[in-house]
């Protein structure tokens, strides 16, 4: 009787996020959350057969399948992703990288009521901003000076928002003179003390 020993697959895979750069299972990624990543074990192999699955854990309590998948870390957190494949005769091999997930900043306009306003007329614009994000964050409230309006902006330099928090601001707004086009934009812009932004609303006059 001539036994025929099956060799075991080769699990391997990369990871690729938003700025291109790919790590190997043999280095330690890092992302941030809530931005896709895209891990493939295109590289990994089978010497004396075919893989036939591809079995993805990727330590957040989500699970996929495939040769390329691709995945989203909702928080922040160190995470350990597994790769488990099979080949065709039933033999198994792992590989496993160690991620780290930092935190996005998230903000959001919650209110900016849309106006119409005349010639001279002061009128109040209530905002608010608030931090849906899993930490603390400085931020500023920025927007254009359009050259039809006056605009009296009430936000301190810097607004110091914790996770989940309301900040309630107002803007006065005063055209001094009839727009060339109709409606005007006004945009609105925040921007986060690790200098990055977000446009949160466009108001209409």
């Amino acid at each position: 009787v001539e036994v025929i020993a099956n060799f075991l697959p080769v699990a391997s895979f990369t990871a690729e996020g938003a700025d291109d750069r790919v790590w190997t299972n043999q280095q330690s990624a890092s992302f941030p959350a809530k931005t896709s990543v895209t891990f493939s074990a295109e590289d990994a192999t089978d010497p004396d057969g075919a893989i036939t699955t591809w079995h993805w854990d990727f330590g957040d309590g989500r699970v996929s399948n495939g040769v390329v998948v691709t995945h989203q870390f909702e928080f922040d957190g160190e995470y350990t992703v597994v790769l488990e494949v099979f080949d065709n005769d039933g033999g198994r091999s792992t590989a496993s990288m160690s991620v780290s997930v930092f935190p996005v900043f998230e903000l959001g306009m919650l209110m900016v009521p849309e106006v119409d306003a005349q010639l001279h007329e002061e009128r109040v614009l209530p905002i608010s901003i608030y931090n849906n994000g899993t930490t603390h964050d400085q931020v500023s409230l920025l927007m254009p000076n359009p050259d039809w309006a006056s605009l009296h902006l009430d936000v301190r330099p810097w607004i110091n928002l914790s996770s989940g928090a309301v900040w309630h601001g107002e803007v006065v707004l005063t055209p001094t003179r009839i727009p060339s086009t109709n409606p005007q934009t006004i945009t609105f812009q925040v921007v986060s003390g690790d200098g990055s932004s977000t446009v949160l609303s466009l108001i209409h006059i």
